[in-house]
């Protein structure tokens, strides 16, 4: 996929009221001073382990709601959510 089909693949999937400051500038500078969609170490080991539980819940038979769900740890650690 080319940059620009990237960008528009992006656009539609996200929900701009729950992104951050910082992740609108850098999806603005994607292509520019930013070659790819940056992912920090920790954010993945995040995003991972948010998975892992819910498919344990789902292998449990423990109830979970459907739909879209936003893990903000760094709001969390600063107590701004």
């Amino acid at each position: 996929m080319s940059m620009e089909e990237k960008r528009s693949l992006l656009l539609k999937t996200i929900d701009f009221e729950k992104v951050s400051e910082r992740g609108l500038f850098s999806m603005n500078e994607l292509g520019k001073s930013i070659t790819s969609w940056p992912q920090l170490a920790t954010d993945v080991i995040s995003g991972g382990a948010t998975a892992a539980m819910a498919a344990r819940m789902i292998l449990l038979k423990e109830k979970i709601e459907s739909g879209r769900k936003y893990v903000d740890i760094q709001s969390t650690i600063r107590g701004t959510c």
